[in-house]
């Protein structure tokens, strides 16, 4: 099943603009520009969000070492990357997937070497892979927003919001409210720029738009992928579980609309 298989089987089982949504998600696929959601997007500074795929490259990569953690380190290191190589030549070297993957590449190879990577080195040494490779993307507003957005979080890392050591609940939501502020401010100062330059508008509120939408995007991507399988399988079970994924991208849809 390609790429464009996929796409064809979001657009049966989900209307549009969902489908769309969904396959930017999942595999990275641009939303067309000019559409409705597209424009909403843009006008609510969501646009990173949907261009910053490599979240499903990150799933993959996450699951096939859990799966392998009984065995041997270099034999799970070099599993884990051959699977994650396969998945970029399956999906397409779009900017966010080679992002992505090239970066688990360094770590995975440094792994192995007993020397790890810092994140600032491997997204640098990323960047100049993909453009050595892909000199097109220099121009590229996809890749610029990937590596902006990607630099932010980087420095997320190194800033400390804290850790809830509390057993209540409500301490405990404040904290991770506090993290994605915190990862949202950050994306947002490092894409602005970008997002004036080439739509000559910034947009502060988009702190409060990415915090509302960013847990989404990991069961977005999980629950993408296992619908596909299991509508292979079975239309009835594809639909079925269609249903809260259907939800979800609503929400992201909803957000967007109200923020724009």
């Amino acid at each position: 099943m390609t790429p464009g298989d996929i796409r064809e089987r979001l657009q049966t089982l989900l209307p549009e603009p969902h489908a769309s949504l969904a396959s930017g998600l999942l595999l990275g696929i641009d939303l067309e520009k000019g559409t409705l959601l597209y424009e909403a997007l843009l006008s609510a500074g969501l646009i990173h969000i949907v261009v910053l795929s490599g979240t499903n490259v990150s799933l993959i990569h996450n699951s096939i070492s859990a799966i392998l953690m009984p065995f041997e380190k270099k034999f799970r290191v070099v599993i884990t990357l051959i699977t994650t190589v396969l998945f970029c030549i399956w999906v397409g070297p779009e900017p966010p997937i080679f992002r992505a993957v090239t970066a688990a590449l360094i770590s995975g190879i440094g792994s192995l070497a007993g020397r790890p990577v810092s994140g600032v080195y491997t997204l640098a040494l990323t960047a100049a892979i993909s453009l050595l490779m892909h000199p097109e993307w220099a121009s590229s507003l996809s890749f610029a927003l990937t590596y902006a957005a990607s630099a932010a979080l980087v420095l997320s890392g190194k800033l400390k919001t804290g850790v809830s050591h509390s057993r209540s609940p409500v301490v405990s939501v404040f904290f991770v409210l506090l993290r994605e502020l915190k990862t949202s401010l950050l994306a947002t100062l490092g894409t602005a720029p970008l997002i004036w330059y080439f739509f000559g508008r910034i947009q502060l509120h988009s702190i409060l738009s990415t915090t509302f939408i960013s847990w989404t995007i990991v069961p977005v991507t999980i629950l993408g992928f296992i619908t596909i399988c299991l509508n292979e399988i079975s239309r009835s079970f594809g639909l079925f579980l269609a249903v809260p994924l259907r939800i979800i991208l609503n929400f992201i849809i909803t957000i967007g609309y109200t923020f724009a």
